[in-house]
């Protein structure tokens, strides 16, 4: 349920938000690293809002996604961006473990809104034996999200 809390705060897109984010961080819970890595996501995609006008200096347009959700992160600029249609470069920064929750965040969401079976088959590479344990909970829990 903090998960969740956090997770909302973050899509408030509220700067002020920061300081009760840093509260939720230091919580110390059974789910400590859940959600701490929320609210490094929440905080993440708040500097990435104001950052680049909600996307538009990325030349994205998130009134145009195939799926309309409020996300932990958005999408990869896949329209314009060559690299952001390669799945297998997608792959590769969704399963690596040393990229930040919100990059493997966007490669995840970036994947859903190519909506292939390729795709759908590389999100899956999350769950398998070789990759489960270079993916945190929250990120299982937002694959089991989008595949839902």
């Amino acid at each position: 349920m903090i998960h969740e809390a956090v997770e909302a705060l973050g899509n408030m897109n509220n700067y002020d938000s920061l300081a009760l984010l840093k509260k939720f961080e230091d919580e110390n819970s059974p789910h400590t690293e859940m959600v701490r890595e929320t609210v490094e996501l929440a905080r993440d995609l708040i500097k990435w809002n104001k950052e680049t006008n909600k996307g538009q200096s990325e030349g994205i347009n998130l009134n145009k996604m195939r799926i309309k959700t409020n996300d932990p992160a958005p999408p990869f600029n896949y329209w314009s961006v060559p690299e952001y249609k390669d799945i297998t470069h997608l792959t590769e920064i969704l399963l690596d473990a040393k990229r930040t929750p919100f990059d493997r965040n966007r490669a995840l969401f970036t994947l859903r809104e190519l909506n292939t079976k390729q795709s759908c088959e590389a999100i899956c590479q999350t769950l398998t034996d070789e990759n489960f344990d270079k993916c945190s909970a929250l990120l299982k829990h937002e694959v089991a999200f989008v595949l839902a």
